[in-house]
């Protein structure tokens, strides 16, 4: 008859705990980082596109807008929500990245306090922080309410 014994390990239930734990947070840490990196890309992406799209389309749309006053009011209209809607956009999408970024800041902060990670040698602590997180949004705004305005001009004026 075999007998149950508990397993000839050396690994104490706490330090398998503490595995445990290193394995989900080394994961969150890592989903959140590639959400965090997905949500800076998408909100670069869109003003990109924002920025050729309405350029080119204030430029196709001049010869309209040479005829008639009302086009050039409509159209203006028209950026200026476009204008409106890419910056809501843009500013959720910093702002998701912003909130990946304090998760992964904190789950770095949870790692470091492991023993694990302590024995490694690595100190995660003074890991370097990230930047003024407004620093893009202000610039993409920016970016995107001057090539707002270039277009408004390209339809209202010659």
């Amino acid at each position: 008859m075999a007998e149950n014994k508990p397993s000839e390990s050396k690994v104490t239930v706490s330090q398998n705990d503490e595995e445990t734990q290193f394995k989900i947070l080394k994961f969150l840490m890592d989903y959140n980082g590639r959400y965090h990196d997905h949500k800076e890309t998408m909100a670069w992406v869109a003003t990109s596109f924002y920025i050729v799209g309405i350029i080119s389309m204030a430029i196709a749309v001049r010869h309209i807008a040479f005829d008639c006053c009302s086009w050039r009011v409509l159209f203006s209209v028209f950026f200026t929500l476009a204008g409106v809607l890419i910056s809501k956009f843009v500013c959720w999408q910093f702002n998701n990245r912003h909130i990946a970024y304090r998760k992964v800041e904190d789950y770095a902060s949870k790692l470091a306090k492991l023993q694990i990670v302590k024995n490694t040698g690595v100190d995660l602590e003074k890991e370097e922080k990230g930047g003024n997180p407004l620093v893009p949004v202000v610039l993409t705004f920016i970016a995107i309410w001057i090539i707002t305005a270039i277009a408004i001009i390209l339809v209202s004026w010659y």
